[in-house]
Parts: C-alpha cells; sequence; structure tokens
C-alpha cells in the first residue's frame, strides 16, 4: 500500500498483520511495515528497460527460454509469447557454435563472472546475424536460478568493419608500393610509415614507428629551423614544403624535400602526415 508520513510525503509500504491471540483476533494485532518504495522503483525501472530497450534482454534456464523482452522478438523475428521455452541451441547457427559457446562460458558463468563474446545467430526465418553476446547469472549465489543474456545486433557494424579493414589494406597496399617516404606524426614522433620511408632511414619492418622526428636531423640547428618552418606554415592554413639535410639510422647524410600538412588544416598543432623524398642526386 502507498502511505504518507508526517511530513506529507509519500512512500510505498510492503504490509504483514497477525493477531495477538489467533482465538480472539478483534482484540489486538501486530503489524510489520516495510519500506518497498526502493523495490517498486527497481521492478518497475526493469520492466521500462524490458520494454523499451533496443537490444535484446533474455532469460534462460536449463537450456530454455523462459523470459524476453519486445527487443529479442523484433530482433530475431518471434511474436509474442512464442518464443517461450525455445532451446537455446535453436538461436545459433550450427551444433558446434552453440557447443563452443557453451564451453567458453561456463568457466565464468558458473562462478558468477559475466562473459561476453561475439557470434552468428539465428532469426526465426533462418537468416543469421552477427551479435555481440553479454551473459550474467540471475543469482550469482545460486547459478541455477538461470542466466541473463543481453544481445545487440553488430551486423551492420560487421560489415562496416570489413569494409573498412578491406580499405585499409588497400591503402597499406598504396603505401608499401609508394615510391616516396610517407609518415603520420603527433607531438614529435613517428605513429607509423610506409616500407619506403623505412628504406630511407635504415630501418627495419616497423622499427621507425614511435621514433622521435629530431633524431631525423643531424643537428639541432637543423631541428630547429625545420619546426620553425613547419609551425608557420601550418599555423597559415598551408602546406609545408622545403628541403632539409637529414640523417640516416647509420648515419650519413641526405638531402630531401619534406612535404607536410597537418591531418586538418584548422588544427595546426594536431596529427600531421609527411611526405620524404630523397633529392641527393639532384
Amino acid at each position: 500500500y502507498q502511505f504518507k508520513r508526517r511530513d506529507g510525503s509519500l512512500f510505498w509500504c510492503r504490509v504483514r498483520a497477525k493477531a495477538v491471540d489467533t482465538a480472539r483476533s478483534e482484540e489486538s494485532t501486530i503489524w510489520i511495515l516495510e519500506d518497498a518504495t526502493a523495490a517498486r522503483e527497481t521492478l518497475m525501472e526493469v520492466q521500462a528497460i524490458m520494454t523499451n530497450a533496443s537490444v535484446s534482454i533474455l532469460f534462460t534456464k536449463n537450456r530454455l527460454v523462459t523470459r524476453y523482452n519486445r527487443g529479442f522478438a523484433d530482433m530475431f523475428g518471434y511474436e509474442g509469447d512464442e518464443a517461450l521455452g525455445l532451446p537455446g541451441r535453436a538461436l545459433y547457427r550450427s551444433d558446434e557454435d552453440y557447443a563452443r559457446i557453451g564451453e567458453a562460458a561456463f568457466p565464468l558463468l558458473s562462478v558468477g563472472k559475466p562473459f561476453q563474446t561475439e557470434a552468428e545467430m539465428a532469426r526465426k526465418n533462418g537468416t543469421f546475424m552477427w551479435a555481440q553476446l553479454i551473459g550474467y547469472v540471475v543469482n550469482p549465489e545460486d547459478t541455477a536460478q538461470g542466466t541473463i543474456w543481453i544481445i545487440e545486433d553488430r551486423t551492420e557494424q560487421k560489415r562496416a568493419e570489413q569494409t573498412l579493414r578491406n580499405a585499409l589494406m588497400e591503402n597499406q597496399a598504396i603505401l608499401d608500393s609508394a615510391v616516396l617516404g610517407i609518415a603520420v606524426v603527433e607531438n614529435g614522433f613517428t605513429l607509423r610509415c610506409n616500407t619506403k620511408m623505412e628504406e630511407l632511414f635504415g630501418y627495419g619492418p616497423g622499427e621507425a614507428d614511435g621514433i622521435s622526428v629530431q633524431s631525423l636531423y643531424p643537428d639541432q640547428e637543423g631541428w630547429e629551423l625545420a619546426r620553425r618552418e613547419t609551425s608557420r606554415d601550418f599555423h597559415a592554413g598551408r602546406i609545408s614544403m622545403y628541403e632539409y639535410q637529414l640523417v640516416r639510422r647509420d648515419g650519413t647524410l641526405f638531402w630531401a624535400r619534406l612535404s607536410g600538412r597537418p591531418f586538418d588544416l584548422a588544427q595546426a598543432t594536431g596529427r600531421s602526415v609527411w611526405l620524404v623524398d630523397d633529392v641527393t642526386a639532384r
């Protein structure tokens, strides 16, 4: 029931009552009142989450679906309560996938720890989607009470990630085939560079990543000059292009044309990309 405090504020209360003497129940009664406001609010919040969450929320026990939200029904294509009692295996692409995820999840869930993975899952109509699964036991003190699964459809993200990976592979192939050295620089250090850049300065694969740009100049004077000219151009919103004498890893000198620009011309001190061309012969 809802009760009122002395100050007029309302709260929900769980009420228990019992006669002191059951033979004379009309005479005196013991009342036990428990503030249930927080519990009711929590229940309402859980119900709101279950109803409105865009992700799937699924309860399972003994490998059967026992409860789910509208997000699950929409995501997997079930109507109303028709998925209740469904075996968990029905949500996976194959027996092997179901067994593999079960074997990976059990060591964590059995001791009350959360489990997370990605897997291909099956909709009612037989189509498949990539999903992120996060599993929790309902009660860590008694894992036999079942498991809660939060499922997010990552099909589009997975497709976008694959497209991005392909683009990165293509870009890396272009960079590695370039006749100019190319480096990405931030805060005075190279973040990454292509094969030609490594060859120009005498570094092995990956060895030039993270080195100080200052170490590529033969002396402090040359480094300070390059910094001043670059800063002036970048702050003016221009590409910086000059020729400097640089030093290889083995100490030999060579002349190079450097062309650099910020990734964002509005951010003069941010990350920049540089092209390096050996012009010693010229």
